[in-house]
């Protein structure tokens, strides 16, 4: 008769050591996979930055002018920004809630080209037109896109954020259209996603 049963199971001090480096280990993983989700993060926004600026220039490319809200090519507003977006996919409400065209005052595109379409995941706002960077920002106002198209004609954009700047110096560019959003969580502009052509 075997006076000495086997043990099953484990004892404290197993538990204790297995514990331990399951936390050693995650607390190694959570700074590589917060730096992989700032990279993804960091590539939407620029991504959103050149397909905006792209798609005003086609739409300057089809009509012959920069689109313009209420005479200016300063969208810097949630409903400007919405009404650009609305604009560039074709008078068709963002991310496919509705199929039905109507013509947009504000910026006009009497065609309904679509230049760029948006999806459900560009949607960040409580508006189905508005696009907001995918940075989790104090306020909505710093984590909104801003467009600047050459309104007046003069082959250049004013007041746009300095590429070169490492704080939110203003300049003036030798382009057609500037579209930007600040590129980090704090929203201090230290850095700026920036596109222009």
């Amino acid at each position: 008769m075997n006076k000495n049963p086997q043990r099953s199971g484990f004892t404290l001090i197993e538990l204790l050591v297995v514990i331990s480096i399951i936390a050693l280990l995650a607390g190694l993983a959570f700074p590589a996979l917060q730096g992989a989700l700032e990279a993804a993060q960091k590539a939407q926004a620029s991504t959103m930055c050149n397909q905006l600026s792209i798609a005003c220039t086609l739409y300057n490319t089809e009509y012959g002018v920069w689109p313009t809200y209420s005479g200016s090519g300063n969208f810097s507003t949630s409903q400007q920004v919405g009404e650009l977006c609305y604009s560039l996919n074709g008078c068709r409400e963002l991310g496919g809630s509705s199929t039905t065209q109507s013509q947009s005052s504000a910026v006009p595109n009497s065609r309904f080209i679509q230049f760029m379409s948006f999806n459900k995941k560009d949607l960040k706002g409580t508006s189905t037109r508005e696009i907001l960077s995918p940075y989790k920002k104090p306020t909505v106002d710093n984590r909104r896109y801003r467009v600047k198209t050459d309104d007046n004609y003069d082959g250049q954009v004013t007041d746009v954020p300095d590429p070169t700047s490492t704080g939110t110096g203003l300049t003036v560019m030798s382009v057609g259209v500037a579209v930007w959003t600040y590129g980090d969580a704090a929203g201090t502009g230290t850095k700026m996603l920036t596109s222009y052509k």
